[in-house]
């Protein structure tokens, strides 16, 4: 799990496997999981956004992280 400082930097990462392979560690972790945290302007309200990367697992993003999203 990485943070990401906002939205945008958060929607411009890349799957790329070499970057990838040289930040995960050898414990056969496939996926990095990015998120970023704001807060509401009106009501102070944490909002989440996230992507999780997974270019070993054949595909360069696991669409389906809605539910992961709330653990983080």
């Amino acid at each position: 799990m990485i943070e990401i400082a906002d939205r945008h930097a958060l929607a411009r990462a890349k799957a790329g496997e070499a970057a990838v392979a040289k930040i995960l560690p050898g414990d056969r972790a496939d996926a990095i999981y990015l998120y970023c945290r704001s807060l509401g302007e009106h009501d102070g309200a944490v909002d989440f956004t996230a992507r999780m990367l997974a270019p070993f697992d054949g595909l360069p993003e696991d669409p389906a992280i809605g539910s992961a999203t709330a653990a983080t």
